[in-house]
Order: C-alpha cells, then sequence, then structure tokens
C-alpha cells in the first residue's frame, strides 16, 4: 500500500511529509471556518437583542443576518476586508497549484528525469507523480467546504431565535455563493458597486 502511495509522489519528495501537510492543512482550515463563522454568528445574534444575550429582550421586529450572508461575507454592507468562511480554503488551493507547478519544475530543473519519465511505458506517471496529491488536497477540500456548511447551517438554526429567521434562506444562499472563497477585496467585477462604509 505505502509503495502504490509511494508512486504518487515524485521521486524525491517525502510521502510522509506531504500526507502531514495535506492533513493539517484541512484541519487548519477547518478549524478556522469554525472560528470565523462562530464570531459572525455571535456577532449577529447579539445585535438582536436588546443587551445581554439571554438578559435582555429581543429588539422589536430584529431579524437575523441571512445564512448566506454570514459564510460568504457579502451583506449588503461591505467593508472593504469582509471576508468568507472559508477564505482559508482559498489557500489551501493555491497552495495544492503551487505544489503542482514545484513538482513539474523539479523534474525539468532539480533531478533532470524529465525525459525518463517521458519513456516509460506509463505515460501518465509523470502526471499522476506531479498532480496526484495537488489533486487529492484540492478535492478534500471541494468535499469538506458543503460538509462543514451542513454543520453551520444547524449551528446557524440552532443558535437564531426561531421568530428572527429570514424567509428565503435558500435563494440568498444560491445568489452569495460566487462569493464562497474570494474577500470583498479580490472581487474586482465588483469594486465599483461596493459601499464600504455602513450608512
Amino acid at each position: 500500500m505505502k509503495k502504490k502511495l509511494r508512486d504518487l509522489v515524485p521521486p524525491w519528495a517525502d510521502l510522509s511529509a506531504h500526507l502531514s501537510g495535506l492533513i493539517v492543512g484541512l484541519v487548519l482550515c477547518a478549524l478556522a471556518s469554525y472560528a470565523r463563522f462562530q464570531s459572525l454568528l455571535n456577532h449577529a445574534v447579539e445585535a438582536l437583542y436588546a443587551g445581554h444575550i439571554g438578559e435582555s429582550p429581543l429588539l422589536e421586529g430584529a431579524k437575523m443576518k441571512y445564512f448566506g450572508h454570514l459564510i460568504c461575507g457579502n451583506d449588503p454592507v461591505y467593508s472593504w476586508y469582509s471576508a468568507p468562511v472559508f477564505t482559508g480554503f482559498s489557500l489551501l488551493f493555491l497552495g495544492a497549484a503551487i505544489l503542482a507547478a514545484y513538482n513539474y519544475s523539479g523534474f525539468r530543473n532539480g533531478s533532470k528525469s524529465y525525459y525518463l519519465m517521458r519513456r516509460l511505458p506509463d505515460k501518465w506517471e509523470y502526471h499522476r507523480r506531479c498532480l496526484a496529491l495537488p489533486l487529492a488536497a484540492t478535492l478534500a477540500g471541494l468535499v469538506l467546504i458543503p460538509v462543514l456548511m451542513g454543520l453551520f447551517y444547524v449551528l446557524y438554526l440552532h443558535t437564531t431565535p426561531a421568530q428572527c429567521l429570514q424567509p428565503g434562506q435558500w435563494e440568498v444562499f444560491r445568489d452569495s455563493l460566487q462569493y464562497l472563497l474570494l474577500p470583498v477585496h479580490l472581487r474586482f467585477w465588483e469594486v465599483s458597486s461596493i459601499s464600504y462604509f455602513p450608512s
């Protein structure tokens, strides 16, 4: 089994270090996403009350922020550094792309084994060794994000007073997905229409 896994990385690569890095990266992304969401959720719930939660009544007509706005950072009032909950995963995906480029570069410049790899009977081995772990990291992240979203939505429903929930959660969530990974200051296509300071 280990030999098969060893065939998924370049000859010079440390398999254990790569796998450990992948696991640590995913765990850190998940923890950072949870911490960010919990902070946003706490602030949104606090805004529903006249004072301290549990000690003060709800404000009259108070409505909870939409779940989609919370996780995607696209509330109608923006700030320049508004960051969606899953920004850490965009860094994971960027790291995977850099690792893939580094693997290809290593075959061509470092180990000088590019031409040997191209002559192997299995024509896919060269690309498999360069791309297997970066793709595994990307796919794992893409699977973990919806799992976390489901858990966060359960937490959102459990924390929000029922009378403060707004209708149309799915529609807002669907429209917000385009902002899932990019902070506001990187969303160049909407910079001109963003209000950066609350009125």
